[in-house]
């Protein structure tokens, strides 16, 4: 029969919150379950943090190139919109 091994506090996975700590092994499920909610809500918050930031480029892209079509009186034909780029993983934006 194997006998139980003491794991250095060090090496026990925790989760700090509001400066106290909680060992992951003595959660419930159910609260395990919430701090991956918690992971995946944050996660969801930094992708659609950078989600916003593109947009904002790409409606400050069009507003600039508007301002120029309507600034320039001798060009009557229609500007090209910006160019997108290709994302980070060279797939084309949708």
């Amino acid at each position: 029969m194997n006998s139980p091994v003491a794991v250095p506090a060090s090496e026990v996975p925790v989760m700090k919150i509001d400066e106290k700590q909680y060992a992951l092994a003595d959660l419930t499920p159910n609260q395990n379950t919430m701090i991956n909610q918690i992971k995946d809500l944050e996660d969801q918050l930094r992708l659609n943090e950078f989600k916003h930031q593109q947009l904002v480029h790409g409606r400050a892209a069009y507003v600039t190139s508007l301002k120029e079509s309507l600034e320039s009186p001798t060009d009557n034909s229609d500007p090209e919109p910006p160019a997108l780029e290709g994302l980070p993983d060279g797939s084309k934006p949708q």
